[in-house]
């Protein structure tokens, strides 16, 4: 029988309001108190952070037709950006990132928590528009997506400790992403549930976005077989022209160690949670993939060599758009949708939606930082732009080509 560990948790909460309210409430409150020992300097490197989370929560008001959902995450962006920050003051840890990995290192969690409250929002809206009430719609959303969203945050987190490992001058960011990564998840599975008990989002019942998502990609690959292969072959051959041109340009230099590093870490995290190597290494090939052509794209504009953290933090998060959509394959492959066909039309109905609202989120708020004064902001900005269009076109497109050209 199924785990119902949200479905529990939820009545739980239910149940017990005011107390876990309390507890909610004094945890908050014991981790903000660190910012009284945080300078208005520390605050000030974060920048365009605040307008890069406003522009987000607006276009998110619009791509998912609810104000009470971008308010959501404007509020729970916020919140977790100073729980963040008031950790740091408990642990003596002023931002020290002088070169501005600091400033780096929180657009990385901003991105990495836009991306949690979406798929669990998204996963609450389409359970809605299916007919459910919130409260049976939420337990349904933690019970699909809180398990891939704890598996991102953590490969996230563990690209930038063995980037770390590699090159001490990233401890600092190592530190601020995993504790992002922490009071993300944190707050995901505690405020965010309680709050949708108690307060009610805008009517989903039938709309249609949120309850088919991108399967018309399946029926419009289905429908034109030549196009299912145009896309599947100029995917192979921009990937083959892209490492044939990289790779001596890449020899001997260091950057490979980290990159690689990450690579395998991450890989051996994901085959164990998901007991396969294969659709572990083909998460991980797939991020490679984007990042070797994201590379290819930024020394042939900039002429500039590359360092490892310029890589390292686009691939930290690019995987997460794997990993939300191979979990849902997974799911669909093991269940009842054994053909290859049906399991890649279910993905695209369930979790395509999220990971596209995702991506346009996310591209218009580091677009925001494309802004900033600080050039390696400016840089990374670029990077993980460029990172996101790619892995979004990879694993929404060039992916189900494939497996509609071979079935």
């Amino acid at each position: 029988m199924q785990n119902q560990w949200a479905f529990h948790w939820v009545v739980w909460l239910l149940h017990n309001r005011l107390f876990a309210l309390g507890v909610f409430s004094g945890v908050t409150l014991g981790v903000l108190l660190g910012n009284v020992y945080f300078s208005m300097h520390d605050f000030m490197q974060m920048g365009l952070l605040g307008l890069s989370l406003l522009a987000m929560s607006l276009v998110a008001a619009w791509l998912m037709q609810s104000i009470k959902t971008a308010l959501l995450m404007l509020l729970f962006s916020f919140g977790i950006l100073l729980m963040v920050t008031g950790a740091l003051g408990w642990l003596g840890m002023p931002l020290e990132g002088k070169d501005g990995l600091a400033s780096l290192a929180f657009l990385v969690v901003v991105t990495m928590l836009i991306s949690n409250l979406v798929h669990l929002l998204t996963g609450l809206h389409r359970e809605m528009a299916r007919g459910q009430f919130q409260h049976d719609a939420l337990s349904e959303a933690l019970q699909l997506n809180f398990q891939p969203v704890v598996l991102s945050n953590v490969t996230t987190a563990v690209s930038f400790i063995v980037a770390a490992w590699f090159e001490p001058s990233l401890r600092e960011m190592a530190w601020i992403v995993g504790l992002g990564a922490l009071f993300s998840l944190w707050v995901s599975g505690s405020w965010l549930p309680w709050i949708l008990l108690n307060w009610l989002i805008e009517c989903r019942v039938g709309e249609p976005k949120d309850r088919h998502g991108l399967g018309g990609v399946v029926n419009f690959l289905k429908l034109h077989p030549r196009i299912s292969r145009f896309i599947f072959g100029i995917g192979m051959l921009l990937g083959g022209v892209a490492l044939w041109w990289i790779l001596p340009r890449l020899h001997g230099q260091e950057v490979w160690h980290q990159l690689l590093g990450v690579f395998f870490g991450l890989t051996l995290l994901l085959a164990i949670v998901w007991k396969s190597v294969w659709y572990a290494l083909l998460n991980m090939v797939l991020g490679m993939y984007s990042i070797v052509i994201v590379a290819t794209i930024w020394i042939l504009w900039q002429d500039e060599t590359l360092q490892a953290w310029m890589l390292v933090v686009p691939l930290g998060l690019i995987v997460d758009d794997g990993i939300h959509f191979f979990v849902r394959y997974l799911r669909a492959k093991r269940g009842f949708f054994q053909q290859p066909e049906q399991a890649i039309r279910f993905t695209l109905v369930s979790i395509g939606r999220p990971i596209w609202v995702t991506s346009i989120l996310l591209i218009v708020g580091v677009g925001v930082l494309l802004f900033s004064d600080n050039i390696l902001i400016q840089k990374e900005s670029f990077m993980v732009i460029s990172s996101l269009l790619v892995m979004t076109w990879v694993v929404l497109n060039w992916v189900p080509a494939i497996i509609i050209s071979k079935s």
